[in-house]
């Protein structure tokens, strides 16, 4: 799946909590606007409003996951971090599908 939508809702929040797991707003960027893999509906632990997991890697090929929302025709990253074990394996066979 590619991203074509670049539009983002940040604030001091998400910014300093990614930037913990050292991500940038570009990482985001770049993994939302190239080839991704969309997980699906994030549905446990139960949040006020509907999160999604999309998997995919940034500009130098860093593995990443990404939770987000929608506010409008904007996304709001919630946590962006390296990918866990079970997430690698899940993006791989995603890749390994679309050859």
């Amino acid at each position: 799946m590619t991203g074509a939508d670049h539009e983002f809702d940040w604030d001091i929040g998400n910014l300093t909590k990614n930037r913990k797991h050292g991500v940038e707003p570009r990482h985001v960027q770049t993994l939302i606007g190239g080839d991704f893999y969309f997980a699906g509906r994030i549905v446990e632990p139960v949040h006020s409003e509907p999160r999604w997991l999309a998997l995919g890697e940034d500009a130098t090929g860093r593995r990443l996951s990404l939770i987000f929302t929608r506010r409008g025709d904007r996304r709001r990253p919630i946590s962006c971090r390296a990918m866990r074990r079970k997430e690698k394996a899940l993006y791989e066979e995603a890749c390994r599908q679309e050859d």
